[in-house]
């Protein structure tokens, strides 16, 4: 599947959630949680979808990497797996 170069970017969209997701962890309301999902949906397809551990997240200095390694399971679409290689 391709995307049009001036359309939505997945590997931007999927960026910005896990930016939030890094914000949205450090709210008191979610300490309680064992695990919470975002998913990444675009034309009705899954571009991405991470489980994030919530006792395994510490907030550090690299947002996207403090969410990504308290990450149990990330499923990503072929072409974003690649982008982000």
């Amino acid at each position: 599947m391709g995307f049009p170069p001036d359309g939505p970017n997945p590997g931007l969209a999927t960026e910005h959630m896990v930016i939030a997701m890094y914000k949205f962890l450090q709210q008191e309301d979610v300490k309680g949680t064992k695990s919470i999902i975002l998913k990444v949906s675009q034309d009705n397809e899954i571009v991405s979808q991470i489980t994030v551990n919530t006792q395994k997240f510490v907030a550090g200095e690299y947002l996207i990497k403090s969410v990504l390694d308290a990450s149990d399971d990330i499923v990503m679409m072929t072409l974003l797996r690649n982008m982000g290689k």
